[in-house]
């Protein structure tokens, strides 16, 4: 562990000062917001896990610690599985990313009453995955862990959670402009699917979670009582009913904050070089100003380019964040709503750290 950290860091850095510093961080935050009950954060670095920490209660009801093996809803930390999984296939001739979506959507393409049919003629899975697809609704709500029958891919499309959720879009994509969109995501599973005539969890679990060998790692629902799953909380510290979203590529992604950072570390090693180059260069660039891949936001710190994504719900704060060319991978979650102030600074502390030392 400290040999594989001495690389990552160099000799200015140690294994016990990063843990240190990020020991002190989290104390420091957790005192300026109490309301949030647990957190976790992970750093590896070439396939080692350097740093796997974990500090508070898994819920309020049972005051059970919060441990490293605990899966975290992670929300829409799941589009960059959703990009892999999509690039993987275009790798192996499966999926071409530049290529019409229409062809691939089935009969269900005659039921999307909200959207002209040349609408769909221009749609690329590399659009949908860069947010430059100009459909609009920005994300779904969740419905019960024990919802009997969770809407299809389809279904959510077609406004199964009310007219408002209905896909729309602008007449024409730009392929310039970046405009956030869970119903972009939510069409590429169907895509997905589509073509591989696989459920989207398979496609999760044997193109990702397999490979780089991530055992608390999945989309939707896992019925695996070996598996502990921390609570969800509200903003107030409440105990939320147990819920996951069914637009699973969207935002379906339940782990750890060391297999969320593992991804991070590992996925480029899935992908063709052509591939990953695809994947990382910028694609386009919101109104905030970031800068959109395929799948992941695209940034930089002290020179060292990064890929990052975050999500959140009304049960939970999460973000990672990846160095390519490092094999490096960070991830912080929380199982709070109220964990907003909490994640992007101790996610960017963690990252500053380890390209200045």
């Amino acid at each position: 562990m400290i040999s594989s950290l001495s690389s990552l860091l160099g000799r200015r850095g140690s294994n016990a000062d990063l843990h240190e510093f990020l020991f002190d961080q989290v104390h420091a935050l957790r005192t300026a917001h109490p309301l949030v009950p647990g957190v976790q954060c992970a750093v590896v670095h070439r396939g080692r896990l350097v740093i796997d920490l974990a500090f508070g209660i898994a819920s309020v009801t049972s005051h059970r610690p919060l441990t490293p093996l605990h899966a975290l809803q992670a929300a829409s930390n799941a589009k960059p599985m959703a990009a892999v999984v999509a690039a993987v296939l275009a790798d192996r001739g499966v999926l071409d990313l530049n290529a019409p979506v229409a062809n691939l959507l089935g009969g269900w393409k005659a039921n999307c009453a909200g959207l002209p049919d040349p609408f769909l003629d221009r749609i690329t899975p590399g659009m949908l995955l860069s947010h430059t697809s100009g459909l609009g609704v920005r994300g779904y709500p969740q419905i019960p862990w024990r919802d009997p029958a969770p809407p299809s891919a389809p279904e959510i499309l077609d406004g199964w959670f009310g007219p408002e959720f209905a896909i729309e879009g602008e007449p024409a994509p730009t392929g310039e402009q970046a405009i956030y969109s869970g119903a972009g995501f939510t069409l590429l599973q169907h895509v997905l699917e589509r073509a591989t005539r696989r459920p989207y969890p398979d496609l999760v679990n044997g193109l990702i979670a397999r490979p780089l060998r991530l055992r608390r790692f999945w989309v939707g629902r896992r019925h695996d009582e070996d598996i502990a799953v921390a609570a969800q909380h509200d903003e107030s510290g409440r105990v939320l009913p147990r819920t996951f979203y069914p637009a699973l590529a969207a935002s379906g992604l339940y782990t750890t904050a060391a297999d969320l950072a593992r991804f991070y570390a590992g996925f480029s090693g899935l992908l063709s070089g052509r591939t990953r180059d695809d994947v990382l260069r910028p694609h386009a660039t919101a109104e905030n100003g970031w800068k959109f891949g395929l799948g992941f936001a695209l940034a930089d710190s002290n020179g060292v380019r990064t890929c990052k994504h975050a999500g959140w719900s009304t049960g939970c704060w999460g973000a990672a964040e990846g160095l390519p060319d490092r094999e490096t991978g960070i991830a912080v979650l929380t199982n709070s709503a109220a964990g907003k102030p909490i994640v992007p600074e101790l996610l960017g502390a963690a990252v500053q750290w380890i390209t200045t030392h």
